[in-house]
């Protein structure tokens, strides 16, 4: 890319300073740029008397790296310049996924089933952070409440560099007393609508062309198995497995994808508050929990937000535990 100043010792103070707002732009979008000097202008330079071909130019050429300025790996935790959607995002775990892909730089969009409080409260948050944020309402079981939030966020953003899949729905239930209404539940919102969600977003990335990131919210029920957690731990462990084939899937388009799982959680502990001491648990759950401390929604989010970042640049298809060491714990 080049542009082109006007000829030696004319003076075109106008073009020169529009030449200064375009070398502005550029820098601001892309984080390495190398300025060298070129000249007599050769075709394709933009600006000034005789370009292209003038001999008597002086030519300011651009060359930039092909790295966005969300991947600027001189902080590679930074999410700048990224738009993010976050399901399942107005409360709880959503809210600490939320707010910290907005404090790496993110604009956060959230997804929930319904707008309140808990959604406006998030958004403040986000925005007291200086990012831009909206909130969409959706079904995320209903392909197209899907499709139309998708259609939205991307009118709003203009893209979508990251998507998390969050929510989940039912209740616990042993396997005798399991109804097929609980059953469904689980698995539509857990499961189904993580692959209706992870779908959407993997098509508007690969139009893109540029890559980017998913992460869903599974647990350590996805792994190892507890009373009454049939549907849900059925739910979660499906989540790793659609992980997996994601990653295999979208690796050729740069689009990595990754699951957490929570373990033991303190889910209405505050965003950037002390967190919890190790040992607060007490010994009595020390051979469950190493570490005998709860996960936090911050926690949570930290994680995210790294697995989405170019600090995991050549992370895919892993199964994050987040757990204080439950499942190191059963082998």
């Amino acid at each position: 890319m080049g542009v082109c100043l006007p000829q030696y010792g004319e003076p075109d103070l106008g073009r020169r300073f529009l030449l200064y707002i375009v070398l502005c732009m550029i820098i601001y979008e892309y984080s390495y740029a190398t300025l060298t000097i070129q000249g007599p202008a050769g075709d394709g330079y933009l600006f000034g008397p005789g370009c292209p071909g003038s001999a008597a130019a002086l030519a300011i050429k651009l060359t930039l790296t092909a790295v966005n300025k969300g991947d600027d790996m001189s902080d590679p935790h930074s999410l700048i310049g990224k738009k993010a959607l976050v399901t399942g995002g107005k409360r709880r775990i959503g809210r600490g996924i939320a707010l910290a892909l907005a404090e790496a730089g993110a604009d956060v969009g959230i997804n929930d089933l319904q707008a309140d409080a808990d959604g406006e409260t998030t958004q403040a948050l986000i925005r007291q952070m200086g990012r831009e944020t909206d909130f969409y309402a959706a079904d995320i079981s209903d392909v197209n409440q899907v499709e139309e939030m998708f259609q939205a966020f991307l009118m709003r953003f203009g893209r979508i560099d990251i998507l998390v899949n969050n929510p989940y729905a039912g209740t616990g239930q042993s396997f005798l007393e399991l109804t097929e209404k609980n059953w469904d539940l689980n698995l539509d919102v857990g499961l189904k609508g993580f692959f209706l969600c992870s779908q959407q977003a993997a098509r508007a990335m690969v139009e893109q062309g540029d890559g980017g990131s998913i992460v869903s919210t599974s647990s350590v029920h996805g792994m190892r198995a507890w009373k009454t957690d049939a549907a849900y731990g059925a739910a979660k462990a499906g989540v790793i497995r659609l992980t997996k084939s994601m990653a295999v899937d979208l690796a050729e388009h740069g689009i990595r994808c990754n699951a957490i799982l929570p373990g033991y959680m303190d889910t209405d502990h505050l965003f950037n508050t002390t967190p919890p001491k190790i040992g607060i648990l007490g010994e009595q759950h020390r051979q469950k929990v190493p570490l005998c401390r709860p996960g936090t929604p911050e926690d949570i989010g930290r994680a995210a937000t790294f697995l989405c970042s170019p600090a995991a640049g050549c992370i895919t298809g892993v199964a994050l535990p987040v757990d204080g060491g439950l499942l190191a714990t059963s082998g």
